[in-house]
């Protein structure tokens, strides 16, 4: 399959899809992940495969301690990578 790079129209399901099953691990509840936050992952070319995507997303559910997931959460070299843009807007997570 193409890297993420290549695909990257498929960052914010699997961001939602990664973000869902990790809360429900951890018995925590992220009802939505930010605009800024999906923007970092997109623009970034280290989470070039999917399970890099998805530690990012688990780092960032590990240390959130609202119910929205924000860019600052995800790991360091990820917000070194693409300078830091809105996080006003939410991007629902799947009930």
């Amino acid at each position: 399959s193409p890297p993420l790079k290549e695909r990257c129209e498929d960052i914010p399901w699997l961001a939602e899809h990664f973000s869902k099953n990790h809360t429900e691990s951890i018995d925590k509840s992220l009802r939505a992940i930010l605009a800024g936050a999906l923007e970092l992952l997109m623009g970034h070319d280290g989470a070039s495969h999917v399970d890099e995507l998805e530690n990012a997303i688990e780092h960032a559910a590990l240390l959130e301690k609202t119910d929205v997931l924000q860019g600052h959460k995800l790991p360091s070299q990820i917000e070194l990578v693409v300078p830091s843009r809105s996080d006003s807007t939410a991007h629902s997570a799947p009930a």
